[in-house]
């Protein structure tokens, strides 16, 4: 039976990873025809890359402190590293702001997805051999290799030669599909979680308890720290306090759920992935009304 699951969600996270995604990344760029100023583009994307990386960087250092060299808790640390650098940026935030805010934000998180999907395009394979840089040796040519054949990437490489080449636009049919595929990637991502969730003991779920906990610190902690450390330097020519607003409710946001698919695929720990999608999303549901509360007052 486990077998039989693991082959099962094995080939999913192929086909997701392989051609989906792809497909998905291109038709982002291809599409997207964003109406902002240069300055707040600059702004959201800085903003975006360096809140990652400094999750990414000071959350391995941190997970990485007292674990031993070995590839159990390497799979582990891979899914709480993917979990803390790579928040919901858009599925979570996005009825928050239709209930709040002026519905033309939503560019906010648009953007600020499409960075952290490029992210992951294009870096991510380089990244996870850091994390498992004490088990596995590799030189330039080798990491550049698994940058360029990266599924993802090279959807991002057709997706700007299109872009570049005035008969190769994008079509109705494209447009038509950008929706439906993202709404394809989050409910696959549901029943991998689902898949992942079966089964798990009281005394799995134990044992993740610390590092549940640990994720929770580098993900809300450390985020609003960096938003503290930046958040009061941006300055947009309208709509200060709502933009500031939602970029502290990004970066505080929950994991992403399609992370499960990524711990799959790397082979990191899925069912710690799917737990900790559920239990930080709870998690967060109860803290982001006081932080957005917090954030008002602020600003």
């Amino acid at each position: 039976m486990g077998t039989r699951k693991n082959i099962f969600q094995k080939a999913i996270v192929k086909i997701l990873i392989n051609f989906i995604t792809p497909l998905q990344v291109f038709i982002i760029i291809l599409v997207s025809q964003f109406e902002f100023s240069v300055s707040l583009l600059i702004q959201i994307i800085s903003f975006a890359t360096t809140a990652h990386y400094i999750q990414f960087f000071v959350g391995l250092k941190y997970l990485t402190r007292n674990s031993q060299n070995n590839t159990k808790n390497y799979r582990l640390i891979g899914s709480q590293v993917l979990h803390v650098s790579f928040p919901n940026s858009l599925y979570f935030i996005t009825p928050i702001i239709l209930l709040l805010f002026p519905e033309e934000l939503l560019i906010i998180p648009i953007i600020y997805a499409s960075v952290t999907t490029t992210i992951k395009a294009v870096f991510l394979p380089l990244q996870i051999q850091n994390l498992s840089s004490r088990t596995e040796k590799t030189n330039f040519l080798q990491s550049l290799k698994k940058i360029l054949l990266f599924p993802p990437f090279v959807g991002i490489i057709f997706g700007l030669i299109f872009r570049v080449i005035p008969f190769l636009q994008a079509s109705n049919l494209l447009i038509s599909i950008k929706t439906p595929i993202s709404q394809v990637t989050s409910a696959v991502s549901a029943i991998l979680i689902g898949i992942s969730l079966v089964g798990i003991s009281k005394s799995k779920i134990k044992e993740y308890h610390k590092a549940l906990y640990q994720t929770a610190i580098i993900r809300f902690g450390l985020g609003f720290i960096i938003f503290l450390c930046f958040g009061f330097f941006f300055r947009f020519s309208s709509y200060q306090t709502e933009i500031i607003t939602i970029l502290l409710l990004i970066i505080c946001a929950p994991p992403a759920q399609n992370n499960v698919i990524y711990s799959i695929y790397f082979q990191f720990d899925e069912k710690f992935s799917a737990l900790a999608v559920v239990i930080l999303t709870i998690f967060g549901l109860a803290i982001l009304p006081l932080l957005l509360m917090f954030s008002l007052n602020l600003f």
